[in-house]
């Protein structure tokens, strides 16, 4: 989906593709690379090529993240 389809949407799509899930982190492939590596987020695979991402485990993922990071900021 491109950047200009999203600008008309009243929201997100519910289930997004990679470039979508990358515009959607703010334009940062290496953040979504560094989601799924780390354990926070999940990639659903239908078949060899399709794969995506539910909005709703890249919200969940984003804010596991960040509480593991304040914890962690805290220790120090």
């Amino acid at each position: 989906m491109k950047a200009t389809t999203l600008s008309t949407l009243p929201d997100w799509p519910a289930l997004m593709d990679e470039p979508t899930a990358i515009l959607y982190l703010g334009g940062s492939r290496e953040t979504l690379r560094a989601l799924i590596k780390w354990g926070y987020l999940v990639r659903w695979q239908n078949g060899h090529r399709a794969v995506r991402y539910l909005r709703r485990d890249i919200d969940t993922a984003l804010a596991a993240k960040g509480a593991d990071d304040a914890r962690t900021a805290t220790k120090a």
